[in-house]
Order: structure tokens, then sequence, then C-alpha cells
């Protein structure tokens, strides 16, 4: 079966400095996954706590250019029902970002995409997938007031604006793939410092939930 959206839930500090963040997501008794991309105005160090409904999530990765930084968490077969993410880390500094948990997935690949710049209002990554895959993103951008706009294919999920005088903005998507290479790219209305993470993840071979084995 295809893997649809479950439900998604953001949160910002707006222009706080902090090294701790917990936020409400809700899981369906369906949903198989779920992939927190967060994002920092600097490097955030290292997270002592990275959990959902008391589980530790598994830190898929991140991506650091001019100062932003983008991180990527995932838990197979997550607890259902509304249930807190808690992230804690080592360095304070602003922050925001969100979660998403999908339905019929039985794992993510091992090949992440990355990329980043020191300026620019295009970003972009090609992420390593297969057919019937879904691909999400995760991109962070300073100087901007979040008005990014989302890729053609793209579905948006959250667009959150953190920080100061120089705000930042946080945004994610998905994207059914179709073959290998599925680009992600985000358009903003300010150049400035960005990263952005992509993943793919693959579908189970059957609608019963725990029937799969992650590979």
């Amino acid at each position: 079966m295809a893997i649809t959206l479950d439900t998604t839930s953001s949160t910002s500090r707006g222009t706080a400095s902090t090294n701790r963040i917990t936020w409400t997501h809700v899981t369906s008794t369906a949903a198989s996954v779920i992939i927190v991309g967060y994002a920092f105005g600097n490097d955030p160090g290292v997270f002592s706590t990275a959990k959902y409904a008391g589980t530790t999530l598994t830190e898929l990765g991140r991506t650091v250019s001019g100062g932003m930084t983008v991180v990527h968490f995932g838990l197979l077969y997550p607890a259902d029902g509304a249930n807190l993410v808690e992230l804690r880390w080592a360095n304070a500094t602003r922050n925001a970002g969100g979660a998403m948990t999908f339905e019929e997935v039985v794992g993510w690949r091992n090949s992440y995409a990355s990329s980043g710049n020191s300026s620019g209002t295009l970003a972009t990554t090609v992420v390593d997938s297969e057919d019937a895959d879904m691909v999400v993103d995760c991109m962070t951008i300073n100087n901007n007031s979040g008005t990014e706009v989302v890729g053609a294919g793209q579905t948006a999920v959250y667009n959150r604006v953190f920080g100061g005088t120089n705000q930042a903005a946080v945004v994610a998507s998905y994207e059914p793939s179709t073959g290998p290479n599925t680009v992600m790219s985000w358009v903003s209305n300010n150049s400035g410092p960005w990263s952005q993470r992509g993943i793919a993840l693959f579908p189970a071979f059957s609608g019963r939930r725990h029937s799969m084995v992650f590979i």
C-alpha cells in the first residue's frame, strides 16, 4: 500500500534562545514512523535528550551552513495518541521545527541528502529515492520572514519564523517519489544562509502495521 501522511505538528520559541523544547504531536494508530525536523540559529551541539512519548529518537544527521542548522530525527512505530516531543541540547540558541507521522512505512534509506549555502534565495537538495518512496525535507534560512515557496510536486507541512532582528524561517514538505533522485526545493523572499536535509522513507508490503521489519 502507498505511504500516506498521518498528522503534522510544529513549534517555535520565537525570539528566545533556549536549550530545550517540548510540544505535543498526535499520532494515529495507523502511523508507522515519526520524522522530526528541527532548526537552530547556531549549532546546538550534542543532544542529551531526543524523545517522543518517552522513547528515544534516532538522530539521522544534521546540516550546518552559515550557522543555520537542520537536524532530522526518526522513530519507527511511535506510540499513538497525544504525546510529547522532547529535545534538549547543549548550546542555547533560537529554534523552531516540527514533526510528521506517516502510514505504511517500514524504514528510511541510509542515503540521506543534505545541502547548504552561505547565501541565496533558492534552496535545493537531491534525495536518492526509489519508486513508491515518500521523500521528506526540512530547510532553514536566515534573514527571512516565512514567505518561502515550496517546490513543484512538494506539499508544504509547516513554515515557522523564529529569531530576533534577523528573523529566520524553518519549513518542511513531503513528496511521493516516482524514481531516483527526487529534487526538494524552496524559493525564499530574501537571500540568507540556508541549510536543508532530505530523507526517503520506504513502504511496507502489507497493510498490517507491525508485519514488516526495518531494513
